[in-house]
């Protein structure tokens, strides 16, 4: 149905890596259920997002905002040959 993967110290920063929810189950809820759960968790601390483009509206229901003194950046993976 749905997966949300997150990453942090238990004290003060959390990382939300990944939300995605099934296409055949998406604007049925599942990601608010997994939001509203894992902000449970971690609403003690500062909580950080990366979010792909189109989806910031979703997110700023659970006052997850841009932030214009955060970049993303990122590297390409490097493909190993065996």
């Amino acid at each position: 149905a749905g997966i949300l993967r997150a990453f942090g110290d238990n004290s003060s920063i959390t990382w939300l890596a990944e939300l995605a929810v099934h296409s055949h189950l998406q604007r049925n809820g599942v990601g608010s259920i997994l939001m509203k759960e894992f902000l449970k968790s971690y609403s003690h601390t500062a909580i950080y997002a990366e979010v792909m483009a189109g989806q910031e509206e979703f997110f700023s229901r659970f006052d997850i905002s841009r932030k214009s003194s955060l970049v993303a950046c990122s590297r390409a993976a490097v493909l190993r040959r065996s």
